[in-house]
């Protein structure tokens, strides 16, 4: 059998599974690894979080990563390719978008559509030929619609609507539970917490949409509501120009609320499963 380490890259974490010469698996996290590596001191942290992972497995025969962000024939691509054979000290190493991971392992080739929405947004498939297909997965700056940034940036502009009129209403679920998460009483205390943080500071507001849903809040709710339906809206995409009848859908924006699924499910008008798997894990069990 052989020795075969799998690693997610997401824009949150890093996830891997390494299946031993023996049929044994160990998992593990690491810090986030995405393809936007555009300057030399991103390039050494990324290695810094390959060598950890390296020093939590053995000898390798194969390497298979997915990485959020990756365009698979740009430079960036070429040279983390090269990275990963320094690093693993293996040749066999297949890198690909993490979309491209995640529908291997629960789709064959031709099979269905994969509705991933975490800090991002994207509805992927890969053909019977083997060519990768997506909708969406454009980044926050552009597009991720119904995403876990998507939906902070909704509550922030629910909040700064407010401050357009002249004054926050605190007795709002929504805006009480953004501000709290933001530590803030005014918009110098949000904007501190918006432009000193990451795209993960304004993802971390999704969570208090939810929160305020649960507690009345209407405007919470048609967020929420209206994130199932950009996302079914890619898939549904994706379907027109493939022809694939078969859904899944995963990403931790699903676990925030069930109406994010529920309204999906509602666009799609036919049956979508909704799973909460460990990607590297799965393509380990499937592919070995």
């Amino acid at each position: 059998m052989k020795s075969v380490l799998c690693i997610d890259c997401g824009a949150s974490s890093t996830k891997w599974s390494w299946q031993t010469s023996d049929g044994s698996i160990k998992s593990g996290k690491a810090a986030h690894i995405t393809g936007h590596i555009f300057d030399e001191a991103e390039w050494v942290r990324v290695t810094s979080i390959l060598q950890l992972i390296k020093s939590e497995v053995g000898v390798l025969d194969e390497v298979v990563i997915g990485v959020t962000g990756l365009d698979g024939t740009g430079e960036i691509s070429k040279s983390l390719h090269s990275l990963l054979k320094s690093v693993f000290m293996t040749e066999s190493i297949s890198l690909m978008n993490d979309m491209e991971l995640a529908y291997s392992a629960f789709f064959a080739p031709g099979e269905g559509v994969l509705v991933y929405a975490g800090t991002g947004s994207v509805a992927a498939s890969i053909d019977k030929q083997g060519s990768f297909h997506r909708s969406g997965g454009w980044g926050y700056l552009i597009a991720d619609e119904g995403g876990g940034f998507w939906i902070g940036q909704q509550a922030l502009r629910h909040v700064t609507n407010q401050l357009n009129s002249g004054a926050l209403d605190w007795s709002d679920p929504l805006t009480s539970m953004t501000m709290t998460k933001a530590n803030a009483k005014d918009w110098d205390g949000l904007r501190t917490f918006v432009y000193s943080g990451t795209r993960q500071a304004v993802a971390s507001l999704a969570p208090e949409v939810a929160i305020a849903k649960s507690q009345g809040s209407a405007t919470a709710e048609r967020i929420l509501r209206e994130s199932g339906k950009h996302l079914a809206a890619l898939a549904l995409t994706l379907q027109e120009r493939l022809g694939t009848s078969k859904f899944i859908a995963m990403g931790g924006v699903f676990m925030i609320d069930k109406v994010i699924f529920e309204s999906l499910a509602e666009e799609l008008h036919q049956g979508i499963e909704l799973v909460d798997s460990d990607i590297p894990l799965v393509w380990i069990k499937k592919n070995n």
